[in-house]
């Protein structure tokens, strides 16, 4: 495989690492992959709620949000484990929704 060449420097060396074309292509993949899935499931969440109630809810898309938010910030505040960090945005979240609701 071939180095970049570029602003990074001469051969394509970036501190001292060599940049290859495709090296980081599992890891957007599976980062697409995963945006995908997300999507996937919002679009899911409106279409059922759309089709029971024949209203379309943005506020499902704003406690997504809210959720994604949370995670955020205990994953880059406090170096939290996003997986393990779920069961607990979840509640964090349901919390949020039922304060909202009153």
């Amino acid at each position: 495989m071939e180095a970049l060449e570029g602003p990074q420097g001469v051969g394509g060396f970036i501190s001292g690492f060599q940049l290859r074309r495709f090296d980081m292509l599992p890891s957007i993949a599976v980062g697409a992959v995963i945006y995908a899935c997300i999507m996937i499931l919002l679009c899911v969440g409106f279409s059922l709620t759309h089709m029971m109630k024949k209203f379309l809810n943005f506020a499902h898309a704003e406690y997504a949000s809210i959720g994604t938010m949370f995670t955020y910030s205990f994953v880059r505040l406090w170096g939290c484990n996003p997986y393990l960090v779920w069961p607990l945005v979840s509640l964090l979240g349901g919390v949020v929704g039922v304060a909202l609701y009153l």
